[in-house]
């Protein structure tokens, strides 16, 4: 029987080995553990960009980013873009969002943010952190996290206590309208996004130095024979110099902003264990992308690496049987499978595929050949052993994850024709990839720039 109503949750920048149930054994997630023990987890799960704005517009419109416009953060969506909340309102479901989805089309000086108006939902919470109860010091504190250069190679104690913290907040909307609904009877499709663990990696004291006392395993180094070469892999100058001490102090940060969200995220699952709404209600926890934490010399995505692209995908519905699933599994497939699972029709020309066969036990769904993410022109089609990266509509990279997890050895030279049957896959399901994304670099609806207030930081204000 299709349930009543879908939360969505997520979180921003969590890699799949960041959760303590996919064997980290260094972090307490509490909340996801239990979660993840009554899903269906799919442990071959991809987003469809390492990058906010392309992959968070996938997972809302079931399309490749090259097909919805975004295939960075600077551009719009293309005209007449339909989201499942269009397609969900349509039918009587209240939708409303919580939190970072990334909707923003203009950012002006004065703070406030113009919405994109089109995305569907009935109304956007859109969470600001709270900076009331702060003092002078805390606040420039706060600005100091913020920094560009700050966030990219430290982390520690932020200004912002828990209380005032953006998944706090982002924790309470949602639970109102959770309780709201509740009272009403009404069917509801929630989809609360928490910012954590996005950096700046700065967090409570307590939880900051929780983890700064662990022995934290170090960031995974390119050995010398590795192709391509760490040199290759890691350019950035200013993480080149990161001692090890600089890394630890890094991933302490981030793994306290994992435990941070995982709590925030634990009261909305409280909330449905008080309002009796696991039995009618699709719940599906996922992230737009993960976080490189220093692995081959690198912090944050943008790039095809592993720990960039998989991400942690639990579906827990209403009479399935909770355990593992290894098929590949992308974002373009939540509109449909949210729309299955809710017993709405799919809407026609959707490119990804309803998991809920997967969850109904229909022996005869089909797996996917792989999976596609983008980045303007850098390109990833990954097979469940082999991945193959473009750069410029030229093949780069040919890893064989089966036997090289790492992607530590280039095949390329050594396996052209595994490349040549990657390559047909993707001339066969998107010839227009590249043609569309060069139309849209060069012509695409463009946001305006952020006009950011000038920062001073100095000694006496």
């Amino acid at each position: 029987m299709p349930a009543r109503n879908a939360l969505v949750l997520m979180c921003d920048h969590l890699r799949y080995d960041a959760i303590a149930c996919h064997g980290n054994p260094c972090l307490r997630t509490p909340n996801l553990d239990r979660l993840a023990s009554r899903s269906v987890r799919f442990t071959n799960a991809f987003c469809n960009s390492p990058l906010c704005g392309p992959t968070r517009h996938s997972l809302a419109t079931g399309l490749y980013p090259y097909r919805h416009g975004v295939v960075n953060n600077s551009l719009l969506p293309s005209e007449g873009m339909r989201t499942v909340a269009h397609e969900v309102v349509r039918h009587g479901v209240r939708a409303e969002c919580f939190g970072h989805m990334h909707w923003q089309r203009i950012e002006t000086g004065d703070g406030r943010d113009d919405v994109f108006p089109d995305h569907g939902y009935e109304q956007y919470h859109a969470i600001r952190h709270d900076r009331s109860g702060l003092t002078e010091a805390q606040r420039r504190r706060r600005l100091w996290e913020e920094l560009s250069l700050t966030q990219s190679r430290t982390a520690g104690v932020s200004a912002v206590p828990e209380e005032h913290s953006y998944g706090r907040q982002t924790a309470d909307a949602s639970i109102g309208r959770l309780r709201h609904w509740k009272a009403r009877g009404e069917r509801f499709l929630s989809w609360t996004s928490f910012d954590d663990p996005h950096p700046p990696f700065f967090s409570t004291p307590e939880l900051y130095a929780y983890y700064a006392a662990l022995d934290l395993p170090p960031p995974r180094v390119r050995p010398d024979d590795a192709a391509p070469s760490r040199q290759e892999v890691a350019a950035n100058p200013v993480w080149a110099q990161m001692t090890p001490l600089d890394h630890r102090v890094m991933k302490a940060g981030y793994h306290a902003l994992v435990e941070l969200a995982d709590r925030q995220l634990g009261r909305v699952l409280d909330t449905l264990d008080e309002l009796r709404l696991w039995e009618d209600t699709v719940v599906l926890f996922t992230v737009d992308h993960g976080e490189m934490l220093g692995d081959y010399g690198l912090y944050f995505k943008s790039v095809m690496w592993e720990p960039a692209v998989h991400m942690p995908f639990f579906l827990c519905y209403p009479g399935a049987t909770p355990g593992e699933r290894s098929n590949l599994v992308e974002h373009v497939d939540v509109f449909p499978t949210l729309c299955d699972g809710l017993g709405l029709p799919v809407p026609a020309g959707l490119q990804g595929r309803s998991l809920m066969p997967w969850l109904t036990g229909e022996a005869s769904a089909p797996r996917r050949e792989y999976a596609l993410a983008q980045l303007n022109e850098l390109i990833m089609v990954r097979t469940e052993r082999w991945k193959l990266v473009y750069q410029k509509g030229k093949p780069l990279w040919l890893f064989d994850l089966a036997n090289d997890p790492g992607e530590l050895h280039n095949l390329l030279p050594e396996r052209p024709e595994v490349a040549r049957e990657l390559n047909a896959l993707l001339e066969r399901d998107h010839p227009e990839l590249l043609p569309e994304t060069r139309h849209l670099l060069a012509a695409g609806r463009h946001r305006k720039k952020k006009l950011k207030p000038d920062i001073v930081l100095s000694e006496h204000p």
